[in-house]
């Protein structure tokens, strides 16, 4: 079940349209801590509602498409 922050969370990736978002990137648009954010991030990745993309060292997400 999704609360709050995580309906924020996809809120602001779809908001973004497809744009790659790093944990501390979104954690300063939506004024929650990188670690809070990290842990909703983790659980909708494991649920299939955002896709991580990894770019050497940075992990950028992004909100899986629904068809």
């Amino acid at each position: 079940m999704l609360d709050r922050i995580d309906k924020e969370i996809l809120r602001l990736l779809l908001k973004y349209k497809g744009r790659l978002l790093t944990i501390r990137q979104i954690s300063k648009k939506i004024k929650i801590s990188p670690l809070t954010v990290k842990r909703h991030i983790t659980k909708l990745e494991e649920e299939g509602y955002v896709i991580v993309k990894e770019e050497g060292k940075v992990r950028k997400y992004v909100r899986k498409k629904t068809s």
